[in-house]
């Protein structure tokens, strides 16, 4: 909440392309690199590092918030950089229950259900659509 109060209201509107970016391909890369290290530093079984890589992708608000406020940031940081870091910052936990959701699914169904489980039951109770290439295929 208090990110939300940080930002200008014209903000949605203007750097949208950054944080689409960060939340879009970033994310999800980070969410593969964690699950990937979880698992072969922990020798776990997949699945459950993928639940891991969930948990710990994505960016805490409290640590964001620590990163672009006070005054070396305000120094070294520029405006465009801080907004968008607290922005994302505050979006991300949204995606990523869409991230820690799939490794729950996958440790409780089988592995053939799970994807359009995942594409018929989850994404649209978010309000989300699949894309319908993969909705023609299911």
């Amino acid at each position: 909440m208090g990110i939300a109060l940080r930002l200008p209201k014209s903000y949605p509107s203007k750097p949208g392309r950054s944080v689409a970016v960060l939340l879009g391909l970033i994310m999800p890369l980070m969410w593969l690199s964690s699950t990937l290290l979880v698992y072969l530093i922990l020798d776990l079984p997949f699945w459950t590092a993928l639940l891991i890589g969930a948990i710990v992708t994505p960016t805490d608000p409290v640590v964001a918030t620590a990163i672009v406020t006070g005054r070396i940031a305000e120094q070294h940081l520029p405006q465009r950089i801080r907004q968008i870091i607290s922005a994302e910052s505050g979006v991300n936990d949204g995606l990523a229950y869409l991230f820690v959701l799939l490794p729950i699914l996958l440790l409780r169904r089988a592995p053939g259900e799970v994807l359009v489980h995942w594409l018929t039951v989850t994404l649209p109770k978010m309000g989300l659509r699949p894309l319908p290439l993969v909705s023609s295929v299911i």
